[in-house]
């Protein structure tokens, strides 16, 4: 059984309570209060003991040495303290907590009897009679009982919920599967449809202008089908897939995604600015999606004038947690209705002859970033362009640098031309 979230606190237990026993030695040997200092330190040797074990993954031998350390502890305070309540306590309180935290059966069984047996002599070094404060019998196995019960709860709980897991991870994997499949066996027959088309037109090439205009729509159909059927592919994929993150070099990344998009850029002679990227933390291939996404719509939606000049500035800011990225266009623009409903899937805001899309794009996006565990925000006004900052959280320790060289660059059409992405 995993209970990763008890073994956690049981490692944090024990560190926190080895630091408050160095405090209580210090204060012992202050106060010259050496008897005292010396059950603390082997409470402390129990610890180490049980940390050694605990780092190995060892949790049933690293807890009963722990409880070892206790009796021994307990039974100083009566022997040579003359302190019979603490053992009392300590023997009511390992067992039932043993009880809790072991896996192995038969060792909680041993601690509970342990604590039996060792009951009764404490009576006797406190000069009592043998079964006398019998009320720790009526502690001790009721709560050991509800240990484990609760125990044998936790445990139930903890499978049902492995076994969801991995049937959500198949269920998962079987999606993908259907989705490369349907993705597959529905490009074949548009695959078809163009080859078929295409010779039809090369046939009427010169012929009849109204019936060569018809087969452009065809071919205009299935180029957009086409990409449809991608991008719900890479929808569903980046909706189920785990990612493995690491540093990635923005500014690397970014440049990358400007040359797939070089035939637009000289196109539309785009000027595209760069400003202190450096460093952010996650899925190179997922993120590329991002920002391939953004700045793809930020070359896209301008305004449809031959004197307009597109802009595109990416900057980076890294503010306390996280890395805030924005891409900031003077495109077209948004209204504040449109800004809510972004993200949505599908939700197209204007015709398909004046802009191409499936609406899939900032979708994706989102998907994204959710498993990023970051976010993105717009800011636009219609016919000033819009602002899209992207926040993803920083890893706890970064040790690259921004590229101080790169801090600022324009990039315009004198690049060599590409195929757009």
């Amino acid at each position: 059984m995993e209970l990763k979230p008890l073994q956690n606190s049981i490692r944090v237990f024990v560190k926190m309570y080895g630091y408050l026993l160095i405090v209580d030695i210090l204060a012992c040997v202050l106060f010259a209060k050496y008897d005292y200092a010396f059950s603390s330190v082997i409470l402390l040797a129990g610890i180490v003991l049980s940390k050694f074990f605990f780092n190995n993954d060892k949790y049933d031998q690293g807890i009963s040495f722990l409880a070892v350390g206790f009796y021994i502890v307990g039974f100083y305070h009566a022997y040579y303290l003359g302190n019979h309540n603490t053992c009392y306590f300590i023997l009511l309180v390992v067992p039932v907590i043993c009880s809790l935290l072991l896996e192995n059966f038969r060792l909680k069984i041993v601690f509970i009897f342990a604590s039996s047996i060792l009951f009764v002599y404490c009576n006797y070094l406190a000069g009592l009679a043998l079964l006398e404060n019998y009320f720790f019998y009526f502690g001790l196995f009721p709560s050991s009982l509800l240990m484990m019960h609760f125990y044998e709860k936790l445990k139930s709980l903890s499978n049902e919920k492995n076994k969801l897991i991995e049937e959500l991870k198949g269920k998962n994997d079987e999606i993908l599967l259907f989705s490369n499949m349907m993705s597959h066996d529905l490009k074949t027959p548009l695959r078809n449809i163009e080859g078929f088309t295409s010779l039809l037109q090369q046939k009427l090439k010169g012929q009849d202008k109204q019936e060569a205009e018809l087969f452009s729509f065809v071919m205009h159909g299935v180029k957009t089908m086409k990409t449809l059927i991608d991008d719900l592919l890479q929808y569903s994929k980046y909706s189920i897939n785990e990612y493995s993150f690491k540093t990635l070099d923005l500014d690397n990344l970014i440049d990358e995604l400007i040359l797939s998009f070089n035939y637009d850029i000289s196109k539309s002679k785009v000027e595209i600015i760069k400003s202190d990227l450096s460093t952010i933390y996650g899925h190179k291939e997922s993120l590329s999606i991002v920002f391939q996404n953004l700045i793809s719509n930020s070359i896209k939606y301008q305004p449809k004038d031959e004197n307009h000049l597109p802009r595109i500035e990416i900057s980076q800011v890294n503010e306390g947690q996280n890395s805030f990225i924005k891409v900031k266009d003077n495109g077209i623009g948004l209204d504040a209705k449109t800004i809510q409903e972004i993200v949505e899937p599908f939700k197209r805001f204007h015709n398909s002859s004046e802009y191409e899309g499936t609406g899939l794009g900032m979708s994706i996006v989102n998907k994204v970033l959710e498993k990023h565990k970051g976010r993105i925000e717009v800011e636009s006004k219609l016919g000033l362009g819009s602002t899209f900052t992207v926040s993803i959280p920083k890893e706890s320790k970064r040790s690259r640098p921004s590229k101080k060289n790169k801090s600022r660059k324009s990039i315009s059409k004198s690049h060599q031309p590409s195929s757009h992405l």
